[in-house]
């Protein structure tokens, strides 16, 4: 059995979380955070948000596509 963290936990967005375990120079963070990625904000704020937009241009088939340098 599972058990939800609670709301007030801090956490970070999930596409986020992943890309800036490397990614975490400041122009990273900062264009993370301009296309919607959360940064230790309480899960309930996290899952109200609007989703974030990375796969937009780093999508399969996309502009900088994320498979096409990993």
């Amino acid at each position: 059995m599972t058990t939800q963290g609670a709301d007030a936990n801090l956490v970070i967005s999930p596409l986020t979380a992943a890309c800036s375990a490397c990614h975490d120079a400041p122009a990273a963070i900062a264009h993370m955070t301009a296309n919607g990625g959360q940064f230790y904000v309480a899960r309930s704020i996290v899952r109200a948000a609007p989703p974030e937009q990375c796969m937009t241009y780093h999508g399969p088939g996309r502009v900088a596509a994320i498979g096409a340098v990993h």
